[in-house]
């Protein structure tokens, strides 16, 4: 994961996987509900990620506009790859199909 599309993608990913787990796995327990935190946090993602265009190519991607700005663009990067190593992580019972999304 070297820019910064491709990592604001996988926490995308992961964020997205809880929403789409909707039932517990044999012998876990759970209500189907994704915690209402957990869903302002994706949707605070994903307003960042469109207002900054993350996600975007070309010029209008973060990737080029920092590519003059090296320490940003690596510290931001840094905090994505924190941010999905929490999401992996915390919530095993939840998680554990996260990791296997591709990147």
């Amino acid at each position: 994961m070297s820019t910064l599309k491709d990592a604001t993608q996988r926490c995308m990913q992961l964020f997205a996987a809880v929403d789409h787990k909707s039932h517990a796995e044999p012998g876990e327990q759970s209500d189907g509900k994704v915690p209402d935190s957990l869903e302002d946090e994706y949707d605070r993602f994903k307003v960042w990620s469109g207002n900054l265009g993350a996600q975007q190519k070309g010029h209008a991607s973060l990737d080029w506009r920092l590519q003059d700005a090296e320490t940003m663009s690596s510290s931001i990067l840094k905090l994505l790859k924190i941010l999905i190593d929490h999401l992996e992580n915390s919530k095993p019972e939840i998680w554990h199909i996260g990791k296997t999304l591709a990147c």
